[in-house]
C-alpha cells in the first residue's frame, strides 16, 4: 500500500465557489476528476499545506495535518475503488463511458459560436408560434400519436432513431458548455429502465463557471429535445404518407416523453435534477439526501440504537427528496414489469429482478455490513440483532398475511349498451333506401326507413295476374270437369300463397318504430344505399324504465364465476345504480368469435341497469364483480397463471406474424 505524502497535495485543484451568498470550498483530484466539497477549516489547511509543497515558509498544526491527510485519504480510497472494484451492474440503472469529447473541442467550441446566438431565440420562437397555429387548424391530431407509443411500429422506430436524437440532445449540452466556458470531458450511455441515453460529464463546470451558467447547460439539452419535438410537429403537417406521418410522430412522441418523463425530472441525476440543485444552492442534493435517508432507515431498524433521524426542516427536505426518488424508480420498475413480463417472461423476470436487487436490496446489504452513524461496537451489535428480529418478524408477518388474510377478488368490467342484439334494427327484405328518419325521439308507429324494390313490386304484380287466371280455369271448369277443376283449385291456393308473401315482403320494405322511444340511423347510411336482408339501419332505445347492457369478460375468470356466488353492483357516475345483483340476474354467454391467434374464447356479460336506455348509452357504467373471499396467496396464484397465459398469447401472436 503506497503512503499518502503531502506532494499528493499537488494533484487537487482548490476552488472557491459562491452561490446565493454562501462560499463553497471544492477539491478536485485531477487524477480521478472527482470533486468534493469540503468545510472551510480543511479547505484552508489544505491550501496552506500546498504552499509549504511549493516551498513556502509555513508552519502546519497537528489538527491541520490531520485534516489534509484524512482529505488525501478519501481521494486515495476513491481512485482505488474506481481501479480496483467495477461497479455493480444494474440492468435497469447503468452507465457506461464510451470517448473523451475533449478531443474535439476546438471544433465544437467553434460550432456552438456560430449557432449559439440571439437569432437562435427569435427562430424558435418562430417554431412555436407556427406550432401553435397548426395544432389549431388541425384540432391537434398528431397528439393521437401518443395513443400508438407501445405499438410495433413505434418501438421499431424508436430503435432506429434513438441513438440519433439523443446525440443531438447530448450535442445542446457540448455546445452550450463550450459557449459559456466550461470544458468538457467523456461522453456514454446511460441506461434508466432499459431506456437508453447517451449522457456527457460536464461536472467540471462546478468549479469553472457560475451557478447561472451551469444551470443553462443542464436546461439546454431539454431546449434541443424541445426544438427537435417542434421541428418534427411542422413536418409533420407538411408531409403526405404514412411512412413519414408515422416516423415524424413518434419523433415528436419520443421528444417530449424524453424531455418530461426523464431529463425534466428532478428526481433522478439528470439535466432536470442539475437544474434544480443548483437553482436551490444544493449541490450535493442527491449524495445529502441518500445519507439522510440511510441514517433514518437505520434509526428505524435499529429502533434508535443506530443511525440518526431528521433534524430540523432541512433534514426533513433532504429525507423526503430521497423517498420521492426512491419511489420513482419503483414506479419505473412496476412500468417495466408490465411492459416486459407479459412478451418476455423469463428474461423479463430476470432483468426486473436483477434490477430490482442492484437498486434497492444490495445497497441496503452494504450498508448493513458497514456500520456509518455509531461507533460502540455494543450498540452496533445490538442494532443488528434488532434487524434480524425485524426481518425474521417480516417474514412471518408477510407469511401470515399469504396464509390467513381472505381478501375478495374484485373485477371492474366497463358496460355498454346491447346495441348489436337487443337494440338492433335490421330489415326483413332487401331493397335501396329510399327514405331515411333522422335521428331523434319517435312515435310508436312512426315510420323509420322506407326501402324500394321495384323486382319485388313487380314479381308481386305478376303473381297477382297469375292468382287471376288460375281464378279464371277454375271457374270454366266447375261442373265441367271435375279433375281439372281440382288442379286449378291447387294452383289458385298456391298463387294465393305466394302472392300474400310476397305482399308481406312489400310491406316489410317500410319499417316502423315498435313503441315510444329513440331513433338513431347506422352511421354512414344514406339513400340510395343496398340493404341486404338482415342488414343493420339503425338503433332503437325505447322509452323503458330499464337498459340491458354487456361487458367483455375475461375467460380466466370464468372458473371464479361458475364455482361461487358473485355479487354484481352497478356504477356510474352519480354513484351506484340499485341494489346489489346476484348471479341469477346476470347472463354469461360464450359468442361465437374466438381469437385466432391465440384460440382465447370470447364471453360476454348481460344484465340490466335500472336506467333509460337512452341515458345509459350516454353514461360511463361499469359493474364491479365481488366473488367469494379467497387466501391471499391464491390471489398471487392467479395473477402468475394470468402473466403466464399473457406471455404464451404474446409468443403466439409473435410466431404467427413471423409466418405471415
Amino acid at each position: 500500500m503506497d503512503t499518502l505524502r503531502l506532494a499528493d497535495l499537488n494533484a487537487v485543484d482548490l476552488t472557491i465557489s459562491a452561490d446565493r451568498g454562501r462560499a463553497m470550498y471544492l477539491a478536485t483530484d485531477r487524477r480521478t476528476g472527482e470533486i468534493l466539497e469540503l468545510p472551510e477549516p480543511i479547505a484552508m489547511a489544505m491550501r496552506r499545506g500546498q504552499k509549504l509543497v511549493a516551498g513556502g515558509d509555513v508552519t502546519l498544526s497537528k489538527p491541520e495535518l490531520q485534516a489534509i491527510y484524512a482529505a488525501l485519504s478519501t481521494f486515495d480510497r476513491i481512485r482505488r475503488q474506481g481501479l480496483e472494484k467495477a461497479a455493480k451492474f444494474n440492468p435497469l440503472f447503468q452507465s457506461f463511458e464510451l470517448f473523451d469529447v475533449g478531443r474535439y473541442a476546438p471544433e465544437l467550441a467553434r460550432l456552438a459560436r456560430a449557432v449559439l446566438r440571439p437569432a437562435l431565440g427569435w427562430a424558435v420562437a418562430l417554431l412555436a408560434l407556427a406550432c401553435l397555429w397548426l395544432g389549431a387548424r388541425t384540432d391537434w391530431a398528431i397528439l393521437g400519436a401518443f395513443r400508438d407509443v407501445f405499438s410495433l411500429e413505434a418501438i421499431a422506430t424508436f430503435a432506429l432513431i434513438a441513438p440519433l436524437l439523443k446525440v443531438i440532445h447530448e450535442l445542446g449540452h457540448v455546445l452550450t458548455a463550450l459557449r459559456l466556458g466550461a470544458p468538457v470531458r467523456t461522453a456514454g450511455i446511460m441506461l434508466i429502465g432499459m431506456y437508453p441515453m447517451p449522457f456527457v460529464n460536464i461536472s467540471d463546470a462546478d468549479v469553472t463557471v457560475g451557478r447561472r451558467e451551469r444551470i443553462l447547460i443542464s436546461l439546454a439539452g431539454l431546449f434541443t429535445d424541445i426544438v427537435v419535438a417542434m421541428v418534427a410537429f411542422v413536418a409533420w403537417h407538411l408531409v403526405d404518407g404514412t411512412f413519414w406521418t408515422t416516423l415524424l410522430g413518434n419523433i415528436f412522441v419520443f421528444s417530449a416523453i424524453n424531455s418530461v418523463l426523464f431529463n425534466a425530472n428532478p428526481l433522478i441525476k439528470l439535466d432536470g435534477y442539475f437544474a434544480m440543485s443548483d437553482a436551490i444552492g444544493e449541490r450535493n442534493l442527491n449524495a445529502n439526501a441518500m445519507t439522510a435517508f440511510r441514517a433514518t432507515r437505520r434509526w428505524v431498524t435499529a429502533l434508535g440504537h443506530d443511525g440518526a433521524r431528521p433534524r430540523g426542516r432541512r433534514g426533513w427536505a433532504m429525507l423526503g427528496y430521497a423517498l420521492l426518488s426512491a419511489l420513482y424508480k419503483v414506479w419505473i420498475i412496476v412500468s417495466i414489469v408490465w411492459a416486459l413480463l407479459p412478451k418476455f417472461l423469463g428474461l423479463g423476470v430476470l432483468l426486473v429482478g436483477w434490477g430490482i436487487y442492484a437498486t434497492f436490496f444490495s445497497p441496503l446489504l452494504a450498508d448493513s455490513a458497514v456500520p456509518q452513524v455509531s461507533g460502540d461496537p455494543e450498540r452496533r451489535a445490538k442494532a443488528r440483532r434488532i434487524r434480524r428480529l425485524m426481518l425474521a418478524g417480516f417474514a412471518a408477518g408477510l407469511a401470515a398475511l399469504l396464509l390467513l388474510w381472505r381478501p375478495a377478488p374484485v373485477l371492474l368490467l366497463p358496460l355498454t349498451l346491447d346495441v348489436g342484439e337487443t337494440y338492433a334494427l335490421t330489415v326483413e327484405t332487401q331493397g335501396a333506401v329510399a327514405e331515411l328518419r333522422p335521428d331523434g325521439p319517435v312515435a310508436e308507429g312512426e315510420a323509420l326507413l322506407a326501402l324500394a324494390n321495384p323486382a319485388l313490386v313487380a314479381r308481386a304484380e305478376v303473381l297477382a295476374l297469375e292468382r287471376e287466371q288460375a281464378a279464371l280455369e277454375l271457374g270454366a271448369a266447375q261442373g265441367v270437369n271435375e279433375a281439372r277443376a281440382q288442379v286449378a283449385r291447387s294452383q289458385l291456393d298456391a298463387f294465393e300463397e305466394r302472392l300474400a308473401l310476397s305482399r308481406q315482403s312489400i310491406d316489410a320494405l317500410v319499417r316502423t318504430a315498435p313503441g315510444p322511444g329513440t331513433f338513431v340511423a347506422a352511421p354512414g347510411l344514406q339513400r340510395g344505399a343496398w340493404l341486404t336482408e338482415g342488414a343493420p339501419y339503425g338503433t332503437f332505445l325505447p322509452d323503458a324504465a330499464s337498459a340491458r347492457m354487456r361487458a367483455d369478460f375475461p375467460e380466466a375468470w370464468l372458473r371464479r364465476f361458475e364455482d361461487g356466488a358473485v355479487r354484481g353492483e352497478l356504477r356510474s357516475e352519480i354513484g351506484v345504480l340499485g341494489p346489489v345483483l346476484d348471479k341469477d340476474a346476470m347472463s354469461l354467454v360464450e359468442r361465437a368469435q374466438r381469437d385466432d391467434e391465440s384460440g382465447v374464447r370470447s364471453f360476454a356479460l348481460t344484465a340490466e341497469v335500472p336506467l333509460p336506455p337512452a341515458e345509459a348509452a350516454s353514461s360511463r357504467i361499469h359493474m364491479r364483480l365481488v366473488f367469494p373471499r379467497e387466501p391471499a396467496w391464491r390471489h398471487v396464484l392467479f395473477w402468475g397463471e394470468g402473466l403466464v397465459e399473457t406471455f404464451r398469447e404474446a409468443q403466439l401472436r409473435d410466431r404467427i406474424q413471423r409466418l405471415d
